[in-house]
């Protein structure tokens, strides 16, 4: 929710109480996002970019890059931290891809397919 900028968004919280628990934006929402090419991979690091890090192939974390090297992003369920790229914990995964943002209207427009995709029922 944080790196998508959707979370504090009213739209957002109307649209994730429509759906089963599992249902939010969650690290399963930004692999569907990459998965629609709503999202894409950057040549090269730039602030407000999405440092995704991942285990394999399973995306474990992501947070906003503030700079080429340092970003921020919430660890666990509401602190957030300014660190550099490589200080993440070590459960967040060994890799780091870098991708282009989208914005929190597109968000909640591609949030909205997810949930539905995963079987939300949206008013």
């Amino acid at each position: 929710m944080y790196a998508l900028d959707i979370y504090d968004s009213a739209e957002y919280v109307s649209m994730a109480m429509q759906c089963p628990n599992e249902v939010h934006a969650s690290t399963s929402f930004l692999k569907f996002l990459i998965d629609q090419q709503a999202t894409v991979l950057a040549s090269a690091p730039s602030t407000g970019y999405m440092g995704v890090y991942l285990e394999g192939d399973s995306i474990k974390h992501v947070g906003l890059l503030t700079a080429a090297d340092r970003m921020h992003s919430k660890w666990g369920i509401g602190h957030l931290y300014d660190h550099l790229i490589d200080e993440a914990p070590a459960s967040y995964g060994c890799s780091l891809r870098i991708y282009r943002p989208i914005d929190s209207v597109e968000a909640l427009r591609q949030f909205a397919r997810y949930a539905v995709s995963e079987g939300a029922r949206l008013r």
